[in-house]
């Protein structure tokens, strides 16, 4: 099997050192930093795209599309807001839009101290998975056949997630906004397989061995290479128990934009009142 990493930041020499070593009985890792072109897909059996910082362009996006079409499978991971700052996100939506997920331009925040967790962008997700699949399938792996998963889930975004797309991980009841997709996976019918997740540092070396993210990281590799790692559970993929995104005022943004108010003057009574 082969799988290869296209990216700038993140590649098998750093960042994704720790899964490549982790990886290398399994598969062969290499990475492109060249433009896509269908000779870039010829023998890989998985692409993944961690946080891209440019825009695909139109002959990029449609040889993504032939690569899926040929049964190929891809691992999306978006630009974190706290990365590429006040600039506009890359146009990764165009891609996925299609396969029924999208990627909010927005950030999941901690909303409870967690020990080991720096900032409140660093969340660490207890109650998170959707589809009881992915939880049975971690279950599995363990020796104590605990089923109850917690993941690290640092600087990552919320999802919008319609069929063909599956949620499978959500930003939980503890985290804002709540209760939101924060990863999904659609499966083509010429077999593609297609899995995105919020966060672009959640498999990375200073995240991969937080919580349960190597376990996770396993079952949604070995699925996308096209073993059977997780059956998903049919009722939690037709109805998901995930809430509506809920928007709220900007409070310091208007508190920098204070505005003037007229009153109507009131006539007082002259008679004393006794």
């Amino acid at each position: 099997r082969q799988m290869c990493i296209r990216d700038r930041r993140y590649t098998p020499a750093h960042g994704f050192k720790k899964l490549a070593r982790k990886l290398r009985t399994s598969c062969r890792i290499t990475d492109n930093r060249d433009s896509l072109l269908d000779d870039s897909f010829e023998g890989v059996d998985l692409m993944v795209f961690p946080n891209p910082d440019t825009d695909f362009t139109v002959s990029e996006c449609e040889a993504i599309e032939r690569y899926l079409a040929r049964g190929g499978a891809c691992l999306f991971f978006p630009q974190s807001k706290e990365t590429r700052g006040q600039s506009e996100p890359p146009n990764l939506n165009f891609v996925l839009e299609g396969h029924g997920i999208a990627c909010n331009d927005d950030t999941v925040l901690r909303t409870v101290y967690q020990r080991g967790y720096a900032h409140p962008t660093e969340a660490c997700i207890s109650d998170g998975v959707v589809n009881r699949g992915v939880s049975d399938a971690v279950a599995a792996k363990r020796s104590d056949g605990n089923g109850c998963v917690s993941f690290a889930y640092p600087r990552g975004c919320t999802l919008n997630v319609q069929q063909p797309g599956v949620a499978i991980l959500s930003s939980g009841y503890v985290s804002f906004p709540v209760n939101r997709p924060v990863g999904a996976i659609c499966e083509g019918p010429s077999g593609s397989r297609i899995c995105t997740l919020g966060s672009s540092e959640m498999f990375t070396d200073n995240w991969l061995d937080k919580e349960n993210n190597w376990d996770l990281c396993q079952i949604l590799i070995s699925w996308l290479l096209g073993n059977d790692s997780f059956k998903l559970n049919s009722i939690d993929s037709a109805e998901p128990d995930i809430s509506d995104y809920a928007h709220i005022p900007d409070t310091s943004c208007s508190a920098l934009q204070p505005k003037s108010v007229s009153y109507t003057h009131l006539t007082l009574p002259t008679k004393r009142i006794v």
